[in-house]
């Protein structure tokens, strides 16, 4: 307590402090609900983010996550809400894995509004004894579909697009959970194809060991060999349109990349981003080509890539460069992007 009897006494205390003092501020928020025993706060660091950003989705990871918090939240996490900064407007959440016992969480939430000039708060809330939160598909407004590659014929988190058969395909430890691990021959189905009207973005993380199968492995295929994203006789990644590469990733084995095609219908510019930043851009003629395989080539199981594939998502939108950068600093490195408070139990 500091005995000032003024505004202006505080406010010259504030501006000039003796040695020793540091100012802690408290948090003020409302509290959910009472039926929620435990929260922490949530601050996307503004560093991270080049200008403002409307529905981004960010995900938090284990490290650094309160130690109560295994102890407190279910091992279902069917207790997990999250909140916007004020405590009480339940914001949309997508929690694909928890393990109270390793301890390992993959949490997605929508943000509504990302500041990319000051911090962004959000509240995690856990401890409820009874009911359940549900994952909801508008998690993923942004997206057309989302697959976090964690079983070997992934959901289609963003809507009903699932996987409708799979060969070849292993669950091993992704960049963000689990991913899928391939070794020269495999493919997964969808339900039904993905077609080019409905695509602008298309983004994954992908570690690569080899070429992939008859060294053409093909991570995002479509209904024949000349149009996709594939190998061909190089450790480089190309968009390849009617036979020929259109734009191409850089060369590099056993390192995981995050790859964004961002194509302008507009323009008919189609943008190549690595690990955040702008590598190339070219003219994709005609449009973007229909995918009915979002894994290996249809028809040739022997065409699938030599690596591990993971977080592939297809958005009908142009994703732009803030988004983009910001999406691969946050999947990098969750505890980095995102800062995490300590548990505070409800009032």
């Amino acid at each position: 307590m500091v005995p000032t009897g003024t505004a202006a006494e505080w406010l010259a205390f504030r501006t000039n402090f003796p040695a020793g003092v540091v100012l802690a501020s408290c948090s003020n928020a409302p509290w959910y609900d009472v039926n929620w025993n435990f929260r922490f706060k949530v601050t996307i660091d503004q560093l991270f983010v080049d200008s403002d950003l409307t529905n981004f989705v960010v995900v938090l990871r284990e490290t650094g996550v309160p130690a109560g918090f295994w102890t407190n939240v279910r091992s279902d996490g069917a207790d997990i809400v999250v909140t916007a900064s004020d405590g009480t407007t339940k914001l949309d959440r997508e929690l694909v894995s928890i393990n109270t016992g390793t301890p390992r969480i993959e949490l997605h939430a929508k943000i509504p509004s990302v500041s990319g000039s000051l911090n962004t708060e959000f509240y995690v809330y856990y401890g409820r004894a009874s009911g359940g939160e549900s994952n909801v598909t508008t998690t993923w407004s942004q997206y057309s579909n989302v697959y976090n590659m964690d079983a070997t014929s992934p959901l289609d988190r963003a809507s009903t697009n699932h996987i409708a058969s799979s060969t070849g395909a292993t669950v091993v430890t992704g960049q963000l959970g689990s991913g899928l691990d391939f070794t020269n021959a495999g493919r997964l189905n969808f339900t039904s194809t993905i077609t080019g009207a409905s695509v602008r973005t298309l983004s994954f993380w992908y570690f690569p060991r080899g070429q992939g199968g008859g060294n053409f492995g093909t991570v995002f295929g479509s209904a024949d060999f000349n149009n996709g994203i594939r190998h061909l006789g190089t450790d480089a990644l190309s968009l390849r349109r009617s036979g020929s590469a259109v734009t191409s990733t850089s060369t590099g084995f056993s390192v995981w990349k995050h790859l964004v095609f961002s194509y302008n219908s507009t323009s008919g510019i189609v943008a190549l981003y690595e690990n955040g930043a702008f590598v190339n851009q070219a003219t994709l003629t005609g449009g973007w080509y229909a995918i009915p395989h979002l894994l290996s080539v249809a028809g040739a199981s022997d065409r699938a890539p030599n690596g591990t594939v993971d977080e592939m998502r297809v958005s009908g939108n142009t994703l732009t460069a803030p988004w983009i950068k910001a999406e691969y600093e946050n999947q990098k490195a969750s505890s980095t992007f995102l800062q995490l408070g300590p548990e505070t139990a409800k009032p």
